[in-house]
């Protein structure tokens, strides 16, 4: 537990911004869900932007007041979420996180993908490196064949190759969950 407040105090209205600042610190980013103009998640927003987070919102109804505040955030740059895939795309690069094996199962692949192409990104995962002679052995293709087949997938942000010839799927802004 950690707080700025010694133990056994009650909690009161005033303490949560301060609480909340330090929550949005230890995160990578905040992402808020409903808010009205005027709300405790619009203060803890703001701290992370202070603190170089990352900072979502999820778009509600326009009737709704509760909305108002995630749409002033996404006015003013935050960025949009509609599936988890959203946030784990912007943060990809700043965390090497597993993505759990329901959530890839998931993840479609990229529509008009070329048939070999298709066939390389589905044996690959978000997670756990595949070396380039499993890679051939399984797409029953020789090394040489698969290693362009991967270079065309590297060239459209499909799949990151790691040292040692090792391949990992990678998250794109493309690729979104059904």
């Amino acid at each position: 537990m950690i707080s700025e407040f010694p133990m056994g105090t009650a909690p009161e209205p005033g303490h949560f911004p301060r609480r909340n600042r330090i929550i949005s610190g230890l995160s990578q980013g905040v992402l808020v869900v409903e808010a009205k103009s005027r709300s405790g998640a619009l203060i803890t927003a703001r701290f992370a932007l202070e603190q170089n987070r990352e900072v979502f919102a999820v778009p509600g109804s326009i009737l709704s007041q509760r909305s108002l505040g995630c749409h002033q955030l996404l006015r003013d740059g935050a960025v949009l979420v509609r599936s988890v895939a959203d946030v784990l795309t912007e943060i990809e690069h700043s965390l090497r996180l597993p993505i759990p094996d329901h959530l890839q199962d998931d993840m479609p692949l990229p529509p008009d993908l070329p048939p070999d192409e298709a066939a390389a990104l589905a044996l690959l995962s978000f997670d756990t490196p595949l070396h380039i002679d499993l890679i051939a052995t399984r797409a029953g293709k020789t090394v040489s064949h698969i290693l362009g087949t991967l270079l065309a997938l590297e060239l459209a942000s499909q799949v990151e190759q790691l040292p040692g010839k090792r391949f990992l799927r990678r998250l794109s802004p493309s690729v979104r969950p059904v």
